[in-house]
């Protein structure tokens, strides 16, 4: 009895239309993309001129010295702004995604469900988020011609934090 070979099949090999990018200050992927910085910010994933994006997945990695606290952020007490998550252009916000602004690690599970993971231990913490929007709302669509952008706000300075990285998975 043989056993089957699994290969990869060339269709399934990243294209030149599909997006693994970063969310970051610039909305290209450049720029700052730890986004652990000393004051507010928002980052964004912004498709250019000519360009749509149809956005599948986010993926978040954040590091810190302790997220089992479900009363706070990390190892930090709640924020007191916290983390909003919208599509807009010029003129405002097209879709709000968090209704509730997030303030604590645990509420991360109103987007991504039980794909919303803690892994606790010595040292650093990491903290998992998986938010397949097509389980929820649907693919996101982003229009270059008519400057919508995926922008991630953190009301908060997350300066406490180790790291946080959000990647951005779709297709150009």
């Amino acid at each position: 009895m043989s056993i089957p070979r699994l290969t990869q099949l060339a269709e399934n090999t990243p294209k030149e239309n599909h997006l693994f990018q970063l969310v970051s200050s610039v909305g290209d992927g450049t720029g700052v993309t730890d986004l652990i910085g000393a004051a507010p910010a928002a980052y964004t994933i912004t498709p250019g001129a000519g360009e749509k994006f149809t956005l599948k997945r986010l993926n978040m990695l954040e590091v810190d010295g302790s997220f089992n606290n479900a009363a706070g952020y990390g190892a930090g007490s709640a924020l007191t702004n916290g983390i909003t998550i919208t599509v807009e252009n010029a003129e405002g916000v097209i879709v709000n995604y968090t209704p509730k602004p997030i303030k604590t690690t645990f509420e991360w599970a109103l987007l991504a469900g039980v794909d919303s993971a803690v892994v606790g231990g010595a040292g650093a913490d990491p903290h998992m988020v998986r938010w397949t929007f097509g389980k929820g709302c649907g693919d996101i669509e982003l229009d270059g011609d008519k400057g919508e952008f995926f922008k991630v706000d953190f009301g908060d300075a997350m300066s406490f934090m180790t790291s946080i990285h959000i990647l951005v998975q779709g297709c150009k």
